[in-house]
């Protein structure tokens, strides 16, 4: 959240795993050590904390830590997969995807703790990668509710679900920007993926990048 650090995963010493280095790509060190599968790192609005998931227990679970890698623990021990979690901007929720209720994954909130774990999305079909507004108000993510996957945004508490995009191809990973203005995401209408943006209501979507290689999961700078 101070802009200072990024963590990410890493395949460099063999298993994925979440590591740390500074935004000028420095000091680079691995928070986690497990051969299991580690992957998408997110901070605590104060910093003191790093959430991610894991299926070091045999399925997919939500873990936090300390940015140092100290403190590490299991959030919630659901008898299927959570993963993919964000938190609310007050550090007092989180939002993530979870199979433990569905085959298909559906998007849930919990506190920090991982009591009170309420469902927001009912579909047949799957519904993932969420991501908390800065403001509180909204959550973004991918549904494949209407066949292919697009992005869509609901109030905090589940309502007024409405879809942001069409006939993107796939598209992943979308994220506000700090002010709450812009909505950065990937998609591979191209071919392959590439970074795309757009307003918050859907509109005036630019493409960003336009590599032969895939571009994606990118986050802001705060």
């Amino acid at each position: 959240p101070d802009g200072r650090w990024i963590a990410f995963l890493s395949r460099r010493d063999g298993d994925p795993d979440i590591h740390l280095m500074t935004a000028d790509g420095t000091q680079r060190q691995s928070l986690t050590r497990d051969p299991a599968f580690d992957e998408f790192p997110g901070w605590s609005p104060n910093g003191e904390w790093i959430l991610f998931d894991s299926n070091r227990s045999g399925r997919y679970q939500i873990y936090r830590m300390r940015p140092n890698g100290s403190e590490l623990g299991q959030v919630a021990d659901a008898p299927a997969d959570d993963a993919v979690a964000d938190w609310s901007p007050t550090g007092e929720q989180i939002v993530f995807e979870s199979r433990r209720e569905s085959e298909q994954y559906q998007i849930y909130v919990m506190n920090a703790d991982g009591s009170n774990v309420l469902r927001l999305t009912h579909t047949a079909a799957r519904n993932y990668h969420p991501d908390w507004s800065p403001d509180g108000k909204f959550i973004v993510f991918v549904s494949e509710r209407d066949g292919g996957s697009e992005i869509y945004v609901m109030n905090a508490d589940g309502a007024d679900q409405r879809r942001l995009t069409f006939n993107l191809g796939a598209v992943r990973t979308p994220h506000w920007s700090p002010d709450g203005t812009l909505i950065l995401f990937a998609a591979d209408r191209a071919g392959n993926f590439d970074l795309y943006l757009m307003q918050a209501d859907g509109s005036d979507l630019r493409q960003l990048t336009a590599h032969p290689a895939h571009d994606y999961s990118a986050d802001w700078q705060p």
